[in-house]
């Protein structure tokens, strides 16, 4: 009798003395586990502050730098490539053209570039400690949105400093952004599975990134594109067929907030949506088949 109230009480072991938390893995048929990332989201603001803080510490210009990558790329898409715009731009401002398409490229490219890496980085964390994987990727994806609004900001008050007020379809942008955010996070889920399995794609994402980026309409206007498609190449739903790659939309929707642009955009926004959710939801079923994988191939 003494060994075993003995065993009772020193058995670390006793679920009856001790609580526990059962961690089983996602079902296939659940895109997220909507329970652990409610309780684990206080962690995921953690971890998106903690990448802002990181980011900036010991920088002279802070949060400045977040209006040099669009603002130097403005410059010199202006000097190179202003030239070859002058017919589609309807003599409307070059830079707020160039601008109003780098804005948005600028957060999609850097939310999934830092994606990529991400597994990889925080590999040491995730063969040790228990939390939503999928916060991982998605922090650079809410941490850059610091930026974005930075970035729009400045495009604001610089389209008013150059006399280029905004249009009655400025109105669009939020769709635009919902659209952006969208697709930013099924690249990033996609890009960080993929690195996870296959390393070499860590190093291939700034050229990958490079090719979509002249893919997108950032240099030349869509109206342009859709023209040769239409006539040339004899496709009738030029518009939604090419707005099916999502940031065509979204680079449109905010050319036309700012006057750079004559076309419809709700082709491109419909069909932009319809694809950001594809991409978004098959992220989400990749990076799951692949979470069950991590500590395995990291």
């Amino acid at each position: 009798m003494y060994f075993e109230k003995m065993n009772q009480s020193t058995n670390p072991y006793n679920t009856r003395h001790q609580d526990f938390q059962v961690i089983e893995p996602v079902s296939k048929r659940r895109l997220i586990d909507l329970s652990s990332v409610k309780a684990y989201r206080e962690l995921f603001i953690l971890m998106v502050k903690r990448d802002i803080s990181v980011l900036y510490r010991n920088s002279s210009l802070g949060v400045l730098w977040a209006l040099l990558n669009p603002l130097l790329s403005m410059l010199i898409f202006t000097l190179v490539f202003g030239k070859f715009q002058n017919s589609t731009t309807n003599g409307k401002e070059l830079s707020i053209f160039f601008l109003s398409a780098l804005v948005p490229w600028a957060y999609f490219s850097q939310s999934v570039s830092n994606a990529a890496s991400s597994l990889f980085v925080q590999r040491n964390v995730i063969t040790k400690v228990y939390f939503p994987r999928i916060f991982i990727p998605l922090t650079p994806v809410a941490s850059k949105l610091l930026d974005f609004t930075i970035s729009f900001a400045f495009l604001l008050v610089f389209s008013l400093v150059v006399g280029v007020l905004p249009d009655i379809r400025f109105l669009f942008i939020p769709f635009g952004v919902v659209n952006l955010i969208l697709v930013s996070a099924g690249f990033s889920l996609w890009t960080a599975a993929l690195s996870a399995r296959f390393r070499d794609i860590r190093f291939a994402i700034g050229y990958l990134l490079q090719m979509i980026m002249f893919l997108s309409p950032v240099v030349y206007s869509t109206a342009r594109v859709i023209s040769y498609l239409n006539e040339q190449a004899g496709f009738k739903m030029a518009a939604f067929l090419y707005g099916l790659f999502p940031m065509v939309g979204v680079i449109e929707c905010f050319r036309a907030g700012f006057g750079q642009s004559q076309m419809d955009i709700n082709p491109l926004l419909i069909s932009g949506f319809i694809s950001s959710c594809f991409i978004l939801l098959s992220g989400l079923m990749y990076f799951n088949a692949t979470e069950q994988k991590l500590a395995d191939i990291l």
